[in-house]
């Protein structure tokens, strides 16, 4: 009763209506390291494990994923053991951390999916989630330091919103709790170091084997800014953008900018607003040069109509406001729709860089410098010249473009299938712990799924999130192209086009592409 009725408390009044109320179980010692310096990401997941349950309403799938070794050199159980196996070779954890954490970005748990209602409650927040947002080399707002500076892969601490002792913890159980062990994928990383336990040195360094660590980018020289004054240069150096990457699972985007302004982020990276379109963050769009035009007349205005509007062609016509463009890779699922109807005008939220990231010093967040994958000068008195043969090649980088709005339109449409997924997991254990009903968040009316108006829930908090409202713009209908699915209920089912500028284009359209269709 204590935790029920503290947690509905912590629902009404501490969690925003586009975030969830989620379980971390952990150690004591580890938890109280995670309040430090943050949560790690498992390798054994690519992700930090998570539940839905609280403590007075935990299964034994809850207890497969959580659980610590109980003895030195003991090897765990696997998660199909039965139940009395598994209390014989472990003990339950002792910490819980109660996060708000955004709803739409945790992904059922692989291994753990099931349709039973005591079964669907863990879920995973992606690696790649935490890898975007991920402060360069300034980490500032943690107590311990150190775990981001060997390049884990961390949720801030600001996440945890509380923290609670299960048992009470003596000698012998300290002791438990930071033993090594010869696990088998079932250990939690940890994040401690020889400062925290200097007797503890080679299970440190086993735990922190199973933590995901960050990989950099491999990126440019950033001092330079590349003359697009050649379509055939550009579209060499697009193509070697691309397979890095490909190789590296993340998605080029494009930020328009002035000379001085590009200066700075090829220094520091790309700072967040705090104010702006979206109430502040960073904004980009899926189209790059080519798809805007480049080399025609009307380059800088389809930028500006499909990034800003066309109200505001006056403020930036002709001004070199726009002038360079930073090509920067990320991951697709961070992305969300910048309000005002413009569909490839895209955004890194302010609510996501305060989640997820960490604050620099002088009280900016950026995104990370080494996703800058190339940054290219379009000098207005000085276009390329534009060719037969260029044309055909230019209509080739558009395609790449097309399939980027549509792999973000398929990431988009799972982040939604896995919120609702969620919405009904919480009706359920609602309906199994006799929870109060004020104290699980009732799906949003607009969401386009039929458990929604099912749902018997009934509360003031929703999930309801920019991306998803009923205002926000739908993504175009872009011609069918045959190296990508003509079907839009699918998730992720487009083959990327393949990365070679002598590719022969077959692209189905009514009429061939020409040069008016440069134009938005």
């Amino acid at each position: 009763m204590k935790f029920k009725t503290t947690f509905d408390t912590i629902w009404l009044r501490s969690i925003p209506s586009s975030n969830v109320l989620i379980f971390y179980y952990t150690s004591a010692v580890q938890g109280k390291q995670a309040r430090k310096s943050g949560i790690p990401a498992w390798k054994q997941f690519n992700g930090i494990p998570l539940t839905l349950r609280p403590p007075h309403a935990t299964t034994k799938s809850d207890f497969d994923v959580f659980a610590t070794p109980k003895t030195v050199n003991q090897s765990i159980p696997s998660s199909s053991s039965s139940s009395s196996s598994a209390a014989t070779h472990q003990f339950p954890n002792e910490e819980v951390l109660a996060l708000s954490l955004p709803q739409q970005f945790l992904v059922p748990l692989s291994g753990y999916e099931s349709d039973e209602e005591e079964e669907d409650g863990l879920y995973l927040l992606p690696a790649q989630v935490l890898s975007a947002f991920r402060p360069s080399n300034n980490f500032n707002g943690v107590v311990d330091k150190q775990p981001w500076l060997d390049r884990q892969t961390l949720l801030p601490p600001s996440c945890i919103i509380r923290s609670f002792l299960l048992e009470e913890q003596d000698e012998t159980k300290k002791n438990i709790s930071t033993s090594s062990s010869s696990f088998q994928q079932k250990d939690q990383p940890s994040t401690l170091n020889k400062d925290d336990n200097n007797n503890n040195t080679s299970n440190n360094t086993n735990n922190n084997n199973n933590i995901v660590s960050d990989v950099m980018v491999q990126s440019f020289n950033r001092e330079v800014f590349l003359p697009l004054d050649s379509i055939a240069n550009y579209l060499k150096e697009m193509t070697l953008i691309r397979l890095r990457a490909k190789e590296f699972k993340i998605i080029p985007l494009y930020h328009y900018t002035s000379p001085t302004v590009a200066s700075l982020i090829l220094k520091g990276g790309l700072r967040m607003s705090s104010q702006g379109q979206g109430d502040g963050g960073v904004y980009v769009s899926t189209q790059g040069p080519a798809s805007y035009g480049l080399g025609t007349e009307q380059y800088e205005e389809n930028i500006i109509k499909d990034c800003f509007g066309a109200e505001r062609i006056d403020e930036y016509l002709g001004k070199g406001n726009l002038d360079v463009v930073i090509v920067y890779g990320c991951e697709g699922t961070v992305l969300e729709q910048t309000p005002g109807g413009r569909i490839n005008a895209k955004m890194f939220s302010k609510s996501l860089f305060e989640q997820f990231s960490l604050a620099s010093s002088d009280g900016s967040y950026y995104l990370r410098p080494d996703r800058i994958l190339g940054c290219f000068y379009v000098d207005p008195h000085n276009l390329p010249q534009i060719t037969t043969t260029s044309m055909k090649l230019l209509d080739n980088e558009m395609i790449h473009d097309r399939w980027s709005v549509e792999k973000i339109k398929d990431l988009n449409l799972l982040r939604l299938k896995n919120s609702l997924r969620i919405d009904k997991a919480l009706s359920k254990l609602s309906e199994n712990t006799q929870l109060s009903p004020h104290s699980i968040p009732a799906p949003s009316p607009s969401s386009p799924s039929p458990s929604s108006s099912s749902s018997s829930s009934s509360s003031s908090k929703t999930t309801t999130s920019p991306l998803f409202s009923s205002s926000s713009p739908s993504l175009p209908s872009l011609p069918p192209l045959s190296l990508y699915s003509s079907s839009s209920s699918s998730i992720v089912t487009a083959e990327e086009p393949i990365l070679t500028t002598n590719q022969k284009l077959d692209l189905n359209h009514e009429t061939p592409l020409k040069k008016e269709l440069f134009l938005v």
